[in-house]
């Protein structure tokens, strides 16, 4: 997820702040707004591209899709004995 530059305390940038006070409101999700800020104001965070639910939804899914796939082999291992 795109975000304006920070120093280390989480302080927007003074640069950034004159230029976005240039050019006006800036919509991050859109490429136009960020192009006309400028991406040297902005920088990528993988972090807040993906949100924490989201992650925890694919690390359930994946256990789950795990789980299945031994259920499975179990499964196929009980059938094959009792027949």
């Amino acid at each position: 997820m795109w975000r304006y530059k920070t120093d280390r305390l989480g302080n927007p940038n003074p640069a950034v702040q004159r230029r976005v006070d240039k050019v006006g409101t800036v919509d991050l999700n859109s490429h136009e707004s960020r192009e006309r800020l400028g991406y040297c104001f902005l920088e990528w965070d993988e972090f807040l591209s993906v949100s924490v639910p989201a992650r925890q939804l694919a690390a359930a899914a994946a256990g789950a899709a795990a789980q299945a796939r031994n259920f499975s082999k179990v499964s196929r291992k009980m059938l094959n004995e009792t027949c």
